[in-house]
């Protein structure tokens, strides 16, 4: 994992050659969102007056399902961010975190199965008996399951085989590979969010063959992004938590104010990306998702328990077997940054 310190490449505050051993810092993973925050000198005014210098901890060379998350119950970070479908698992698999800051809905588009540019396959039932790539546990695989349930064909699950044969990959990059190469069929997975997939795509290698249906489950409910921490770190440093979701819904609104190209060209400076890669995932009406954030916390609960009850019902084993009671779920949504809470972002 490379640290990436906050000198002039992120136009942060400067920190000497000797860190001073009296310095604090905040460990933030590197994003569009932090990148352009730092550039605007955002960051910069909301930790500085609470006495922390910003550390940016580059996750986007990982490329592994759950590292994130792993970062953050290590303490090399103290944010992460996921969809609600993950974040949720997470929970339910063990991890106490808390959500600080979550978004609205996302996209129809945002989940896309595709084969390679020159698949003979056109439809899912052209899939039927085939391979398909994905992460169980993730995005890819929560779409999947509505996408192929709504043609009629459904994937394979843990608990019972479908028509659509699944192979789960350790994270994107595998998958494309496999697909590429020839020994997958399809891929469900995001295009724009993945620069391997999105590249790909730009390259001309990739033909969408469906994307979720409308009102799906993911759409409104599961691919919600949310941002959270450990609930004790989160308990000691609420202060710090409300500067980092203050600085996402600060960026986001810029972001969706005319500002989207200028936010493309510093995400493709900071997140070493081809531009044709970050303006497809920031400015593609189509298929990119930044979605503004969702003050209510009412809302935000609603729609966890909208989450895990839909799911269920699609069968999704994960909910099948265990989900969070109404007060886990209160818990997990912590009410302090919603709303007019104590530590909002909103306040």
């Amino acid at each position: 994992m490379k640290q990436l310190y906050s000198l002039a490449f992120f136009a942060l505050a400067s920190l000497a050659t000797l860190v001073n051993a009296a310095d604090k810092f905040v460990y933030i993973p590197l994003s569009a969102e932090v990148a352009i925050g730092a550039r605007k000198g955002w960051t910069d005014s909301l930790f500085g007056p609470l006495g922390y210098k910003v550390k940016v901890v580059d996750m986007t060379t990982v490329k592994l399902s759950g590292a994130t998350v792993a970062a953050l119950d290590r303490g090399d970070i103290n944010f992460a961010s996921a969809m609600a479908y993950m974040a949720t698992d997470y929970k339910l698999n063990g991890y106490n975190t808390r959500v600080i800051l979550a978004a609205q809905p996302t996209i129809r588009k945002f989940v896309i199965t595709f084969v390679a540019k020159d698949s003979p396959y056109r439809t899912e039932a052209d899939l039927k008996g085939k391979t398909l790539g994905t992460i169980r546990y993730c995005c890819g695989y929560a779409g999947a399951l509505e996408i192929f349930q709504h043609a009629g064909y459904p994937i394979d699950t843990d608990l019972k085989k479908g028509d659509v044969r699944v192979w789960i990959a350790p994270g994107s990059q595998q998958n494309r590979d496999a697909l590429i190469s020839g020994r997958i069929d399809a891929v469900s997975d995001h295009i724009v969010a993945v620069p391997a997939h999105a590249s790909a795509y730009l390259q001309g290698l990739y033909r969408v063959l469906d994307s979720l249906p409308d009102n799906s489950i993911y759409h409104n409910y599961g691919g919600r992004e949310y941002y959270y921490g450990k609930a004790d770190w989160v308990d000691k440093h609420p202060d710090l938590a409300q500067a980092f979701a203050k600085l996402l819904v600060k960026v986001r609104k810029w972001e969706n104010n005319g500002h989207l190209s200028e936010a493309a060209q510093i995400a493709s400076t900071d997140l070493r990306q081809p531009l044709g890669v970050t303006t497809l995932q920031i400015q593609n009406e189509e298929w990119g998702s930044h979605p503004l954030f969702e003050p209510s916390w009412d809302k935000t609960v609603e729609s966890l328990k909208k989450l895990q009850v839909e799911y269920k019902n699609l069968g999704e084993p994960l909910y099948l077997k265990k989900t969070l009671s109404e007060q886990e779920l209160e818990s997990f949504v912590d009410k302090r940054f919603f709303d007019d809470g104590q530590y909002s972002a909103y306040n």
